[in-house]
């Protein structure tokens, strides 16, 4: 081929292959192995190569720890809001003051056994705080079961013999039955102008289908024994016969007298009237039961703090009010991680979800504040 031809369209003149390390293959054309014939050679930069200085290598070294730190702390938070810390409730503050410390434990919902676990709990850790110089029981229960209200009693009496500091009781909306029994444990009672309380009695609830069974055919074939003792009083297909009524009435008295007992012993000379007079099962308004000597004082949360303060000579405390603990879990769930699993009942097409441990507490058979 000739190596003057120029090709059509070029106004540079005749093609002239470069020199060194390609050349031309058969007939001019790229080389036998195929590629394409290298450009100009890149010209040698006029610049200095940038040099990186210890500050600048400092910086984004201290940067990139910064991040990692920021990233660790996040995942240990997350654990903790995930897992918990170990206990089922928090301090919130109310009031930030001195070192030394008013603490208010909530006492609220359907008495049941796990409100007695929890506010155990809550008492064993008060013992052991010597910052805490006196405590206030925010009431609000209609109630509940009688051993685990007599078990919060018991509880409240303990860390008043243990430590010493004053009690004092600041009611809600309702301290009715089991929520007037624990409190009168305390100090001193406070019912805001809303509170209904009193109530003092017991009661059995028992559910009796035997009418039921008898229209659908159903019949009970429970074997007990002894053969004609009282395993299996009340039960609920089997009409309740004079002789078992007569055997809980027994129980129920015995659990009244109890109750009795601990609103004289709690109250004392305060009562107005005596204890048969008062304790007929009646709920209270706050001014009815201030008139009967059942409470002390119409205030609120904070008149009763101060009181509490007061007996306990402190001038400026940190008030802190302990509260459920709720996990990330627990807040998608809407239930806090000590919770039981919610199971659900459908009533006229409406799913209500409810507490399994507390569904089964309310339904068995047993006394009740």
């Amino acid at each position: 081929m000739d190596q003057n031809f120029t090709p059509p369209g070029n106004p540079q003149g005749p093609y002239t292959p470069p020199t060194g390390g390609w050349s031309p293959g058969p007939f001019g054309g790229p080389p036998a192995g195929g590629g394409r014939p290298p450009g100009p050679p890149t010209p040698p930069s006029s610049q200095p190569p940038r040099r990186r200085s210890l500050f600048g290598i400092a910086t984004k070294s201290l940067g990139y720890l910064v991040l990692g730190l920021s990233f660790l702390a996040n995942i240990i938070v997350l654990a903790v809001l995930i897992f918990g810390s170990g206990k089922d409730y928090h301090e919130k503050y109310i009031q930030k003051g001195s070192s030394d410390r008013v603490v208010v434990v909530p006492i609220t919902g359907v008495i049941m056994d796990n409100t007695a676990r929890d506010f155990d709990e809550m008492a064993r850790d008060i013992e052991e705080d010597s910052s805490v110089k006196a405590v206030v029981l925010a009431v609000d229960t209609p109630g509940g079961s009688v051993s685990a209200s007599d078990d919060i009693l018991h509880t409240i009496q303990r860390l008043k013999s243990k430590r010493g500091f004053p009690i004092v009781v600041s009611m809600g909306g309702m301290a009715t039955s089991g929520g007037y029994y624990v409190s009168c444990a305390a100090d001193n009672v406070y019912a805001c102008p809303t509170t209904l309380t009193g109530n003092i009695g017991v009661l059995w609830p028992q559910y009796n289908f035997a009418g039921l069974a008898e229209k659908y055919g159903v019949k009970e074939n429970t074997i007990n024994a002894p053969v004609g003792g009282y395993k299996n009083a009340g039960s609920p297909f089997e009409p309740l016969s004079d002789r078992d009524r007569a055997y809980f009435q027994h129980l129920i008295d015995s659990a009244y007298s109890g109750f009795k007992g601990v609103v004289a012993a709690g109250r004392g000379t305060k009562l107005k009237g005596t204890i048969d007079q008062i304790a007929t099962g009646e709920v209270y308004t706050a001014s009815d039961a201030l008139n009967r000597g059942l409470v002390d004082k119409i205030g609120y949360l904070d008149d009763a703090i101060a009181d509490a303060a007061s007996r306990a000579s402190l001038s400026n405390p940190t008030v802190v009010r302990l509260e459920k603990t709720r996990s990330i879990f627990a807040a998608v769930s809407g239930r806090s991680r000590a919770e039981a699993p919610l199971g659900a009942l459908t009533i006229e097409g409406v799913r209500v979800e409810v507490d399994r441990s507390m569904l089964d507490e309310l339904l068995s058979s047993r006394p009740m504040y």
